[in-house]
């Protein structure tokens, strides 16, 4: 695969992928509509699987012709403000075994 970020951030990461081998491989069978139906359609699946505070969006894929596959994740729920770690310091300081 071939792919092109687009958007990184703490909540999105935006990137195309502009080459697909599952794609070359279906589509030289002249079976891209089951390799969209074996591949590219459980994607959206896969991601809630693997964290449902993620949300995938997709308008296209290389494998129905388009150019690229827009993949567009963000995260549901906003992300934690940052905050800075602090050292222990002092005689109140507790320390772990």
């Amino acid at each position: 695969m071939d792919v092109e970020i687009v958007r990184q951030t703490d909540d999105h990461l935006d990137f195309n992928v502009t080459r697909c081998g599952y794609a070359e491989f279906y589509q030289e069978l002249g079976l891209a509509d089951i390799g969209y139906r074996l591949h590219c359609n459980r994607d959206h699946a896969m991601v809630v699987g693997f964290n449902a505070k993620l949300e995938l969006h997709r308008s296209q894929t290389i494998m129905e012709g388009a150019a690229c596959c827009d993949f567009r994740f963000h995260r549901k729920d906003p992300p934690l403000p940052r905050s800075p770690i602090r050292e222990p310091s002092g005689q109140n300081a507790k320390t772990s075994q």
